[in-house]
Formats: structure tokens, sequence, C-alpha cells
């Protein structure tokens, strides 16, 4: 891992550790944080923002570098790894970080999603969760 990509992982665990710590964060904030990992994501890929931005508008083109840049973000956050989602690591997640009026609509658009989890390789199955995940619940869909 370059030092650019630790710099990034662990700006980002400080954030999480720190709402942990204090309470959940906000929508707002989440958008915030994941900009972080949007960042470092972006670089690895080569992927076009302006497909990047339209994840959030519910737009996912049948693009290779858009389904490795979901792949990395994923990874980021640890729930996909090696060929495996870990739902449960995902659900942990939203425990410690949303607020509570989202946390049930959060992990009900986990559990809604979790078969989604298949594909050639992993670029795929990280595409098939983004795309199951934004179907299930536009209104509080977050994607890096």
């Amino acid at each position: 891992m370059d030092k650019g990509t630790t710099a990034a992982l662990t700006a980002s665990l400080l954030i999480v550790v720190a709402a942990v710590h204090t309470q959940a964060l906000s929508l707002e904030q989440l958008r915030q944080t994941s900009k972080i990992v949007r960042n470092m994501c972006l670089k690895k890929t080569s992927v076009d923002l302006a497909l990047v931005e339209g994840i959030q508008e519910g737009k996912f083109p049948d693009d290779q570098n858009l389904k490795c840049y979901m792949k990395c973000c994923m990874g980021a956050m640890q729930v996909l790894r090696q060929g495996r989602y870990n739902v449960n690591a995902a659900k942990n997640q939203a425990e410690k970080m949303l607020p509570p009026d989202l946390k049930d609509r959060f992990i009900a658009m986990l559990d809604a999603c979790s078969d989604q989890a298949v594909g050639e390789d992993d670029c795929e199955m990280a595409y098939q969760l983004t795309k199951c995940s934004y179907e299930a619940d536009k209104e509080i869909f977050l994607f890096p």
C-alpha cells in the first residue's frame, strides 16, 4: 500500500473512531467523510469523474473502471475483500456511524441486497451491490 493510500485510510479511520466515541454522523457529514475514499479510489481506478458522480443519481453504466471504483470503495470500507461481501461489517459500521433515524432503513437496505453479492469478479459484485442498494432506498443511498 502506498503512502497516499495509507494516509487516506488512516484519516478515514480517525473520523470513524471519532464518530464512534462521540455520536453518530449526519448524512451530510458522511458524504463529506466519504470524499477521502472517493479521492483515493479515483486515483487507483482512472474512472471518469462524471461516471462516479452519476452513481448518486442512479446512473449505473456498464463500465469496467466504474465497477472497479466501486470495488475499491467497498474494500476501503472493509466490506468487500477477496471475493467476499461482509454484510455484518457493513451493518456494524451502520450501527456505529449512522444517526438513529437512518440506522434501521440502512440496515434494511443492506439486508435487501445481501443476496446480490454475486459476479464473475469483485468489480462486478461491487457493481451489483451498489446498484441494488440504490434501488432499495434512493433517499438514503450514499456512495463515495
